[in-house]
């Protein structure tokens, strides 16, 4: 399937590792012209190279997505090396894995700044260049706490920040759907990264449970039988960014392999 992408400049923030390392060489594959944007010199250039050795087209750009001016600057370098963009897509660490009793004011403003600022800050500059070609695709990662609040470890900064974060999206799909541009969320259920496992570990202690038991427990919850991977993601991501899915724009799509309950 041609997804009509072969050319276009892709923004991937976050994406050296992890799921945004899987999406970053997704639409590389598809033909995408590729700017790889992280905090860490290290696993940028590692990303880059490996998604240039399979025959993509990637460049590297260090920048910190919570910070405006940093923002500013990475996307004027890459129109500046790259083109004008197309594709946006908002993949980041997340926020940390704090409850009510362990979450302090400082804790709220960094998830706000994370999960929704600094997405909110790339569109803002990246909007034009989407508007002039009358065609962008724009694409967040969230998690299927949106959907359903985390409840047995119940983390509150992800169950405020991720739909605050959806909100966000929502609206501007209303304001930048009639340029030919759709804003969509992928909310990942139990997606098998360094990260999923690096959370349970640190927060089985206070649950009471070994992290091998914690995994199995959420293993058995997924009607798919297994985990998600990182390619998954990929795979719904570089739809999402296709021709093929310009109608469908301000949604959210869970790809969690049918463990959300929930109707809507």
């Amino acid at each position: 399937m041609d997804l009509g992408i072969k050319g276009r400049v892709a923004i991937v923030t976050g994406g050296s590792r992890g799921i945004g390392f899987s999406i970053s060489k997704e639409l590389a594959r598809e033909g995408a012209r590729v700017a790889v944007v992280s905090r860490n010199p290290a696993n940028n250039a590692a990303a880059v190279e490996e998604i240039c050795a399979a025959g993509g087209a990637a460049t590297g750009f260090i920048a910190d997505v919570g910070d405006k001016a940093q923002v500013k600057s990475m996307v004027d370098r890459v129109r500046a090396e790259l083109g004008p963009v197309g594709i946006f897509v908002y993949s980041n660490g997340g926020t940390k894995d704090l409850t009510w009793d362990n979450a302090d004011e400082e804790d709220y403003v960094h998830a706000l700044n994370n999960l929704v600022l600094g997405f909110l800050w790339v569109v803002k500059v990246v909007q034009d260049d989407m508007i002039s070609q009358q065609w962008g695709r724009i694409v967040t990662i969230g998690s299927m706490c949106v959907k359903e609040p985390h409840r047995e470890s119940p983390l509150i900064l992800h169950n405020m920040g991720r739909p605050a974060a959806v909100g966000a999206s929502k609206t501007l799909s209303t304001v930048l759907g009639p340029h030919g541009i759709t804003v969509n969320t992928i909310a990942t259920g139990t997606i098998d990264t360094e990260l999923f496992r690096r959370t349970w570990r640190d927060l089985a202690p206070s649950m009471g449970m070994s992290v091998e038991d914690i995994i199995e427990r959420k293993r058995q919850l997924t009607p798919a039988g297994r985990f998600g991977t990182p390619e998954d993601m990929a795979a719904m991501c570089a739809f999402l960014c296709s021709d093929r899915a310009g109608f469908v724009n301000g949604q959210t799509v869970v790809v969690d392999g049918g463990r959300v309950l929930s109707l809507m």
